[in-house]
C-alpha cells in the first residue's frame, strides 16, 4: 500500500537506498571478520619471529580471537588460554592479547606483562607508546602492526629482522 502511493521513481530510489545500506553493513561485517582472522594469524606466527620458548598465548576478552587462535594453535603445536592474565595469573603466558575492551586497564596489564616477561599485544590505539610490545592498527583497509623493539627485548623476546622488516613502524 505504501509503495503504491510513492510512484515508480520514488520506489526505485527507496529500493536502491535500502540496497546500499545493506551492502554497506555486509562489507563492514566482512571487514571486521577479516580483521579478527588476520589478527589471529599474526598472533599465531609471532612466536616464530620473536624467539620465545613459551609460546602460550593468553587472550583477554575476545572469544572470537580465542576461538580462531586456538584452532590455529592445535594445528601448529602451541597453546592458547583465556583471560586468566587479567586477574594476575600469568605464570603460563608467553604472550597476552589485550583487546580494546580493556582500554581502561591497558597500563596495568602492560606493567603486569613487563613484570612477568610477557609479550603484550593489543589493538588499542597508542598501545606501544604506553609501553606495550605490539600494536595492531588499520590503515587503508589493511591490518598492520607497530613493534616496540625495546619493550620486546626487555621481556626477553628477540624480534627477527624479518619481523622488523614487515612491521609498519617500530619505536
Amino acid at each position: 500500500m505504501f509503495l503504491k502511493k510513492l510512484g515508480k521513481f520514488s520506489t526505485l530510489c527507496l529500493v536502491i537506498m535500502c540496497g546500499l545500506i545493506l551492502a554497506s553493513s555486509a562489507s563492514h561485517a566482512y571487514a571486521s571478520s577479516f580483521d579478527v582472522k588476520l589478527k589471529s594469524k599474526y598472533l599465531a606466527v609471532f612466536n616464530n619471529y620473536l624467539g620465545r620458548e613459551n609460546g602460550k598465548i593468553c587472550i583477554i576478552n575476545s572469544p572470537e580471537i580465542f576461538k580462531l587462535v586456538n584452532g590455529l594453535g592445535k594445528n601448529r603445536g602451541f597453546k592458547v588460554a583465556t583471560s586468566k592474565f587479567i586477574n594476575g595469573e600469568t605464570k603460563s603466558c608467553g604472550y597476552a592479547f589485550i583487546t580494546s575492551k580493556n582500554r581502561g586497564e591497558a597500563k596495568r596489564l602492560i606493567d603486569l606483562g613487563r613484570k612477568n616477561n610477557i609479550v603484550t599485544v593489543s589493538d588499542i590505539e597508542g598501545f606501544t607508546e604506553m609501553g606495550g610490545g605490539i600494536e595492531f592498527f588499520e590503515e587503508d583497509g589493511r591490518v598492520k602492526f607497530i613493534l616496540n623493539v625495546k619493550e620486546l627485548r626487555d621481556v626477553g623476546a628477540n624480534p627477527t629482522s624479518d619481523l622488523i622488516g614487515i612491521a609498519a613502524d617500530t619505536i
